[in-house]
């Protein structure tokens, strides 16, 4: 029985640690590895600057991390390292940090400038001894140890059990000294007390001034200045308890904010209260390997571990809770709309009872419409079976059809009691007192109802598919609208009868004064669709959206209505804050659900979501913003300064700032400017890196800022003035030699126009006598064609007269001719007939060709006539010429002979044949029982039509009258040389007469042709 006893002791004992640390608050764990950005998983030490910083001794360097990046500090990026194996981060009372390497050097983190980030520079090496608890101790205090302590090797001793022999730093001037079993108090350089310990496997502690050594078996030591606190033996609480603890299996970590013990994957904190000693259980259930360090943010409750092989861990407080759902049923679906509270412990949702005090459990109301509920006291609930509206009674289970609807619900209100129940389907309004159907309503077509909230005792305000809508229910008409053609998504009306409109991927709006305001649409333009305005009662709206819920000031958010502020600070909780998911569910009458502890419940795509929006604490950014590094050109710039030059031309600045914050990345909207340059906020990219390229020149001002906290009126800055050297040509000096050298081009232009006046002066008088010189020229030459005009019209009249006197011949002899065979054609036989007959057409072709080409001629000589050029046939020309003249040649037994040839010609076929004939004819004339040649050669790049005859011949008189365009140049030639000369002119050809009296004529018509 005895045995048994002590058997459910030792049990008991066992059960209290896991008792006590399974406690609320549960924290979420992120952990930080080689997979997720940080460098290397060795994380032995953890400390933060006083910029807020959070700085890590690894293997592969010193690895500091704001919240969002890591960033590495080793061997290239600190000159004078020799390793990169960092052994420990040192803080001392000031908050500055100290790192040591394995090397025995060390390495002081160091600002500078307060704009600038913590650089890490390089000490030199040390002796190697430190404190390896608590705070940094004076190099001047270590070095003494060995004459202090009478011991002169004692490096050697350190080095030998570096686990047992320590240092615990109180300050600069105050240590304990572990070392051999022997405890030593210093303080100012003094021994002032020596305390023999016992032997065992210990570990060491600092608790504010309190220095403590932990031994197997829950027995402890401990001291403050140097005295034994007899009543601190043990440590009480859960970890006393714990069976790892009291077996040695321990860890003893500290840090600023406090002392731990890490034990059997709990960890645990102890305080001194009523001077004893005392744990609790803050992290139960850790799965961490090999923790070595620990640092604590007491203002947020968040816990940073470092793992000697598992990285960094990061232990937040959960704030979102999502309740199970029944482990058996249909109802199991986590996809979850509206929701109905029923008592304080209980909310009805997707045919779930889900309890804060017992498990869920299935609850089928066989409702097809999960999006649509109406919870009527404790007991009842309105919904949707299509096409009926139902009530269901959740004590009872019974269920009640209480009208006929033509659709399915879209959504459900009580007004102005119980008793009375709208309901809206897609185009229609029904109105139930005491669950009976009384009216219905069918609006105009204007989309489909998606919720409505009453406006006055009469009116609705009703949200669709297609817009907002004010309806007058007595009258049945829509009157006001706002936002057509956009899709309504959820209306609140607070207590001021302000209308908040969620819409879907149109943002959201605020309807207040007969005015709208549409709101910025947040980070990642989450708030594009906002489902649920819940107000919380202290100021605040919870904005449940497609991308995250978020926080936002009502007041803020008036103020932006307002025109008082340019922007809306949106504080945004994600599935990196322990929601389980970022899509929350809308588009339906009731999107949340309050417990009446004011619990909140979300429905999102992955589960309920429940949180105490009152007791939700907010990671706000209150840290500065600091500069990393800054590069010109790709070379680094001292980052000390705030202000920098650049030469004229293309230069490319890269400007790289952070600031620590380690909530969601969302909230700290990191954003720049350049004054003068972007009139709009940018946000600085994640990596914190700013590039800017060809600045224009002058003094520019780049200007970084974020949110100072939760004030949405204050931000914190960071500003640097770049002066950008202008180019030769944009400089003063250059401007005022531009003007003098326009001034002087200016008076040389002037005195230059001057002379030129002058000078036109006298070319005018030149001129006006050259003008007098050519009137007279004129007057002369008008006289001169006066004489010409008057020869024109006497060589007119000669024309006239031979046309007529040419005319007359052919004609009287036609009229004898015709008289004769008048007379005789009875007489004469067929020969003699065909005779006269053959001399008529003679004559009548003689008389045709005159006419022809006399007509041809006078044609010529229109001033509107245009020649028309085109290739000709020389060979068709000739035979065309001598089918014409065939039997005029043979009235004078003349022969024509045709050279054949195969040349042709580009000019006017009309002149050209004219000309020809003319010459054929005039041959003819002055030729009897001879010969007349037709020939065409090409003689010095020309084309030479020739046209001979063995006739009377011409002497030069002749030959010279006849270019003179004399008329009667040759007997018998009429106008023949005129009307030749002219046709020539107008085809840009020339004649050559070759002659002697009694031996023929050759006349030569010469043609350029080209190509030849």
């Amino acid at each position: 029985m005895k045995c048994a006893g002590t058997l459910i002791l030792i049990l008991l004992y066992a059960l209290i640690p896991v008792i006590a640390c399974s406690q609320r608050p549960f924290y979420r764990i992120i952990n930080y590895n080689n997979s997720n950005g940080l460098p290397q998983n060795s994380v032995k030490s953890i400390g933060f600057d006083k910029a807020g910083f959070c700085w890590l001794a690894t293997e592969m360097g010193l690895v500091r991390f704001d919240g969002r990046n890591f960033k590495v500090y080793e061997q290239p990026q600190i000159p004078g390292l020799q390793t990169n194996r960092v052994r420990a981060i040192l803080p001392d009372t000031d908050g500055q940090l100290l790192a040591t390497w394995i090397d025995n050097s060390f390495v002081q983190l160091q600002q500078g400038e307060q704009h600038a980030s913590f650089t890490p520079v390089y000490g030199g090496p040390f002796n190697g001894i430190h404190s390896r608890i608590g705070y940094k101790v004076d190099d001047a205090i270590i070095d003494s140890l060995g004459s202090l302590l009478g011991q002169e090797d004692i490096w050697e001793q350190f080095v030998l059990d570096l686990e047992d022999n320590q240092i615990v730093g109180l300050n600069r001037k105050e240590c304990y000294v572990f070392l051999n079993d022997m405890l030593y108090y210093l303080r100012s350089g003094q021994l002032l007390n020596r305390v023999v310990l016992k032997k065992a496997k210990q570990q060491y502690l600092l608790l504010d001034s309190i220095c403590l050594r932990l031994t197997a078996g829950n027995r402890v030591e401990a001291w403050v200045n140097g005295v034994d606190i007899t009543g601190m033996k043990r440590v009480e609480g859960p970890l006393g308890l714990d069976p790892a603890f009291l077996r040695g299996d321990f860890r003893a970590l500290w840090c600023t904010s406090g002392a731990y013990v890490f034990s059997g994957g709990n960890l645990y904190r102890l305080y001194v209260k009523d001077q004893r000693l005392f744990s609790r259980c803050v992290l139960p259930s850790l799965a961490i390997k090999e923790l070595h360090a620990i640092a604590y943010d007491p203002a947020n409750d968040c816990y940073y571990l470092g793992s000697h092989i598992d990285g960094l861990f990061i232990a937040r407080p959960i704030i979102f809770d999502s309740p199970d759902p029944p482990l058996t049923g249909v109802g199991k679906g986590q996809n979850y709309y509206t929701q109905a509270m029923l008592d304080s412990n209980t909310v009805y949702c997707g045919n779930t009872l889900f309890s804060r005090t017992r498990a869920a459990r299935y609850l089928d109301i066989a409702s097809d419409q999960p999006s649509v509920l109406q919870p009527v006291g404790k007991e009842l609930l309105y919904y949707g079976q299509t096409p009926d509206l139902c009530a269901f009674n959740v004590k009872r289970l019974e269920k009640k059809v209480l009208a006929k609807l033509d659709g399915k619900i879209t959504g459900m209100l009580l007004w102005p009691d119980t008793s009375c129940l709208y309901v809206s389907t897609r185009n229609t309004l029904f109105r139930l007192e005491n669950q009976q159907l009384k009216e219905k309503r069918s609006l105009p077509g204007k989309g489909t109802i998606s919720c409505f909230v009453k406006d006055e005792s009469n009116s609705f305000i009703i949200g669709t598919t297609k817009g907002l809508y004010w309806y007058n229910w007595p009258k049945n008409e829509l009157s006001g609208h706002l936002l057509d053609s956009i899709t309504i998504r959820t209306l609140h009306r607070d207590e001021n009868n302000d209308l908040w409109i969620g819409t879907y991927d149109n943002g959201f709006y605020l309807f207040s004064n007969d005015s709208l305001t549409r709101f910025p649409y947040g980070p990642r333009n989450s708030l594009r669709s906002v489902h649920a305005f819940v107000e919380d009662g202290r100021g605040f709206f919870w904005l449940t959206t497609n991308n995250g819920l978020f926080k936002v000031s009502k007041t803020e958010l008036l103020a932006y209505a307002r025109g008082s502020i340019r922007d809306v600070y949106y504080y945004m909780f994600g599935k990196a804050d322990g929601l389980p998911t970022n899509e929350f569910n809308g588009g339906f009458q009731w999107p949340y659900a309050w417990f009446a502890d004011s619990m909140l419940s979300l429905p999102s795509l992955d589960g309920l979501v429940w949180f105490y929006p009152h007791k939700t604490k907010l990671l706000f950014p209150e840290h500065a913003i600091y500069l990393d590094k800054i590069l010109l050109n790709n070379q680094e710039l001292d980052k000390q300064q705030t202000s920098f030059t650049l030469a004229a031309g293309n230069n490319l600045l890269s400007l790289e700032v952070t600031s620590p914050y380690f909530g969601n990345a969302e909230n700290i909207l990191l954003e720049y400017t350049i004054e003068g340059i972007r009139t709009a906020w940018e946000r600085v990219p994640a990596d914190g890196r700013v590039v800017v390229e060809n600045l224009p020149a002058g003094e520019q001002v780049i200007l970084f800022r974020k949110r100072d906290g939760s004030n949405y009126t204050s931000y914190q800055q960071l500003l640097f003035r770049v002066s950008v050297a202008p180019f030769f040509y944009q400089t003063g000096w250059f401007y005022t030699v531009t003007i003098l050298v326009l001034l002087l081009a200016v008076y040389l232009y002037l005195r230059w126009k001057t002379i030129q006046f002058r000078q036109r002066a006298l070319l005018l008088e030149e001129r006006v006598a050259t003008r007098t010189s050519e009137l007279r020229e004129v007057v002369r030459q008008l006289a001169d064609s006066e004489q010409a005009l008057e020869r024109s019209n006497r060589v007119k009249d000669q024309v006239i007269s031979i046309v007529l006197h040419d005319l007359q011949s052919p004609i009287r002899f036609l009229d004898l001719l015709g008289k004769r065979i008048e007379k005789t054609y009875r007489q004469l036989d067929q020969s003699a007939l065909a005779e006269r007959l053959r001399e008529l057409r003679n004559s009548t072709s003689t008389l045709y060709n005159f006419t022809s080409q006399f007509f041809t001629w006078a044609k010529s000589q229109h001033g509107l006539y245009a020649v028309q050029k085109r290739t000709v046939v020389i060979q068709q020309l000739f035979e065309d010429t001598a089918t014409l003249y065939k039997d005029i040649l043979k009235s004078r037994n003349n022969e024509l002979i045709i050279y054949p040839t195969a040349l042709s010609c580009y000019t006017d076929p009309v002149l050209l044949v004219t000309i020809l004939r003319n010459l054929v004819d005039n041959a003819q004339k002055n030729t009897s029982n001879g010969v007349v040649e037709l020939q065409a050669r090409i003689m010095q790049e020309q084309l030479v039509i020739s046209v001979s005859d063995t006739g009377v011949g011409m002497d030069a008189r002749q030959i010279n009258a006849f270019f003179e365009k004399e008329v009667d140049a040759r007997k018998g030639g009429g106008l023949g040389g005129m009307l030749i000369l002219d046709l020539l002119g107008k085809i840009q050809g020339r004649l050559e007469i070759e002659s002697q009296p009694g031996a023929g004529s050759e006349f030569r018509i010469i043609l350029a042709y080209p190509g030849h």
